[in-house]
């Protein structure tokens, strides 16, 4: 059974190296980053710095080819997923608090009229960010989230209906994650803890 990896990472006091003028910006890209980084260090015992990781196209470690990952993040929190490229062919992940407000009228933006599916619609528009990312990086030609297809535990991209991944909601602590998974093999999902 493949494994994937999540990690969630909150800002605390971490002092984050500049690389973008907005601080927020600054903060919230490295956050994500510090979640991929703590995922390689504690199942796979390699180590960064984080001034020197380098996350290619949202989805390849440029120093660690064997893998392939995403990376989320809103406000203060950040989530990344990993897996081994052998395993899974691409990864995508999003996040969002349960209290966020979506504008009324925004799902004509992300709503396909070939999904069929029984989620709200924050949980509707976090599932169609991060299948859209796994797509995006298994190598569709995807441009926009409606061309996401979801029903409540797969997806597919509208083009190529033959296609289908799972993907998964997961609520915690007042988060939600989405997380899509380009593979038809059977796999292992746990979370790594931050301490």
């Amino acid at each position: 059974m493949h494994k994937i990896f999540y990690s969630i990472s909150k800002q605390n006091d971490q002092i984050f190296p500049t690389k973008f003028e907005n601080e927020n910006r600054n903060k919230t890209y490295f956050l994500a980053r510090y979640s991929l980084m703590h995922i390689l260090k504690k199942k796979f015992d390699i180590n960064f710095e984080l001034a020197n990781f380098e996350l290619h196209d949202y989805s390849k470690i440029r120093q660690r080819p064997q893998f392939t990952a995403s990376v989320a993040h809103t406000k203060d929190i950040a989530v990344a997923i990993l897996g081994l490229k052998s395993e899974v062919s691409a990864l995508g992940i999003d996040i969002e608090f349960e209290s966020r407000a979506m504008k009324q009228g925004s799902d004509r933006f992300f709503i396909n009229d070939q999904d069929k599916l029984s989620h709200s619609q924050l949980d509707t528009w976090c599932a169609k960010e991060a299948c859209f990312k796994a797509l995006s990086n298994y190598g569709f030609p995807i441009t926009l989230l409606k061309e996401v297809v979801l029903s409540d535990s797969t997806f597919y991209f509208e083009k190529e209906k033959g296609q289908t991944f799972p993907y998964s909601i997961l609520k915690k602590n007042g988060l939600i994650i989405a997380i899509a998974i380009c593979t038809n093999e059977k796999f292992e999902m746990s979370e790594v803890l931050n301490e």
